[in-house]
């Protein structure tokens, strides 16, 4: 296991009072083996979900410090518990609403693996 610094960029073209968070999903949904765990317009439930980081869209970006590991198509591993990371979204939202989520990243399903 190595330990990286991960980094998530966006542009956002009015960032005045829009708040960006960063999530991680913590299982992969999806029932179709080899595809990707998370798509765009997915139900992921609120449990699956681990706020990484919550700052304002006008900083560009999010960083954090985590432990990865090759562990059968997860993109990452939280670090101290091991609880696997298979998608990292990101939600705008401001004092009109939420946006739909981003897939910033995502593994591939292994329907069927253990690990």
């Amino acid at each position: 296991m190595t330990v990286e610094t991960v980094t998530v960029r966006w542009t956002e073209a009015d960032a005045t009072g829009v708040t960006m968070k960063v999530y991680a999903v913590t299982s992969c949904p999806t029932t179709v083996d080899k595809s990707a765990c998370v798509v765009a317009g997915m139900t992921i439930s609120d449990s699956d979900l681990v706020l990484l980081q919550e700052v304002p869209a006008s900083a560009g970006l999010a960083t954090w410090t985590s432990t990865h590991e090759d562990i059968g198509g997860a993109i990452d591993v939280y670090d101290p518990t091991g609880l696997a990371y298979e998608a990292i979204l990101l939600v705008a939202s401001n004092a009109q609403g939420t946006a739909p989520f981003v897939v910033a990243a995502t593994g591939q399903s292994c329907v069927g693996c253990t690990y």
